[in-house]
């Protein structure tokens, strides 16, 4: 019986809990023929060292639409860029001095957002994606 490793998309892995500030994972073990024995593992916290790499961003602030833009975020480990950050968070505050808001979560480097009656003021923070959607400052991108 040989060791067997298992490789897994970047796709696939899920937002980072929030709670652990890593990825809760577990995995299964099987026979060869996949129906004598199989056994679950423990959950394990795979704790996420990140670095991220970051380009510019832009705000174009037009009537009642307030259109953001940042570059895509490299994840670098050990000073290698391994991939692309899939997800993000995307926080506002409308009102100077209020809090920042969670207002969605894209795949893409851009929103529209549209802006609420009494908005004196666009600060929006742009966040590595978590569950549920928190602001943790390890994993903010971006402060636009």
């Amino acid at each position: 019986m040989a060791i067997k490793k298992a490789k897994f998309p970047a796709s696939s892995i899920p937002a980072i809990n929030k709670d652990t500030e890593g990825y809760l994972i577990r995995y299964r073990i099987v026979s060869e023929d996949k129906n004598r024995v199989s056994a679950w593992s423990p959950v394990m916290k795979l704790d996420p060292s990140y670095e991220y790499l970051t380009g510019s961003s832009a705000v174009d602030d037009t009537g009642n639409i307030l259109a953001v833009s940042w570059d895509a975020v490299k994840i670098v480990i050990d000073g290698e860029p391994v991939r692309n950050v899939n997800n993000y968070d995307i926080w506002v505050s409308w009102v100077q001095g209020s809090d920042y808001e969670y207002y969605g979560s894209t795949s893409d480097t851009y929103a529209n957002l549209l802006k609420p009656a009494g908005a004196n003021q666009n600060s929006i923070r742009i966040y590595h994606k978590t569950n549920p959607p928190t602001e943790i400052e390890k994993f903010k991108l971006y402060d636009i």
